[in-house]
């Protein structure tokens, strides 16, 4: 089928290995003797769209046990979506408060600076001074403390991130799966990127605006 990616055998003591590392299996193991885990095909597909597909054909297979033919489910599956989407809105509008709270702070701190020190531009403009190097300092100010915040904000991430992944395979990895130091690594890049640039970005706005009035 062109839908999977991969497919793998996993035998039942396999099975319970992997059962040992997740939140509350461990103690419906224990509660018997025997292996309660059964031997399965693992199917990874190309696309999370077509779940839903293999599993219709799956259940429709002579070979496959009908009492429990596969994993998925969709009330769960439509559970987990729900949540990853409210994740996602709830991530995405806290991350565009503080974006827009930073490039408040950076703006005004601009405008008080500028105000400080009217004197001495009025003196660097009227000697000539060429514009960038009235402007300069209070770019460089502005992207200073947005590349601090931005590092702060960074380095944040990066420690939740660790230490969920230090957790083991535990909730961490099952909720957000793929999820490694590497991505927290860049995940932490980004967002020092991202305020390095709206401190920049704010402060010339603001220099612009209030050397210009």
């Amino acid at each position: 089928d062109p839908r999977v990616a991969s497919v793998s055998y996993t035998s039942k003591s396999q099975a319970l290995a992997r059962a040992q590392r997740m939140p509350g299996l461990p103690e419906l193991a224990d509660a018997t003797e025997s292996n309660p885990f059964p031997a399965s095909l693992d199917v990874q597909l190309k696309s999370i769209d077509d779940v839903a597909g293999i599993d219709a054909m799956a259940r429709d297979d002579g070979a496959v046990d009908p009492l429990y033919p596969t994993s998925y489910d969709r009330g769960a599956y439509q559970r987990i979506q729900a949540v990853l989407f409210g994740t996602a809105v709830a991530g995405f509008a806290l991350l565009s408060m503080l974006g827009f709270v930073a490039v408040t702070v950076t703006i005004n701190s601009i405008k008080a600076a500028i105000h400080d020190r009217r004197d001495e531009i009025s003196i660097m403009q009227l000697v000539g001074a060429p514009r960038w190097m009235v402007r300069g300092p209070f770019v460089v100010e502005g992207a200073i403390t947005g590349g601090l915040a931005g590092m702060a904000a960074g380095l944040v991430t990066f420690g939740l991130a660790m230490t969920g992944i230090a957790a083991g395979s535990g909730t961490f990895t099952q909720f957000a799966p793929g999820v490694t130091a590497a991505v927290a690594a860049v995940v932490g890049a980004m967002v020092f990127a991202a305020g390095l640039g709206l401190g920049s970005g704010s402060s010339l706005v603001s220099v612009r605006r209030h050397m210009e009035a």
